[in-house]
């Protein structure tokens, strides 16, 4: 009588049932994870505002926005459904 063959991974340990009735909580009706918020959502100004920004520089930052955004609409487009 040949002894067992050693297994090639060691067995899973078994999660307690704590963990068990956390993953059955933490589930959709699916199957699929819910999410959970990792910390408090609450918006904390920093400390540091920085400097002000001057009329002319906001002004321009917001024309090479829209300037950027038009470009883009206006440019052909090689993917989307209608190339597919």
């Amino acid at each position: 009588h040949a002894p067992a063959p050693t297994p090639l991974f060691p067995p899973a340990p078994q999660p307690d049932t704590a963990t068990q009735q956390l993953a059955q909580i933490t589930t959709t009706a699916g199957g699929l994870p819910k999410r959970r918020r990792k910390s408090p959502v609450s918006a904390v100004p920093s400390a540091d505002a920085g400097p002000a920004r001057s009329n002319e520089e906001t002004a321009s930052r917001l024309g090479a926005f829209q300037r950027g955004t038009r470009s883009g609409r206006d440019t052909t487009t090689t993917e989307g459904p209608e190339f597919q």
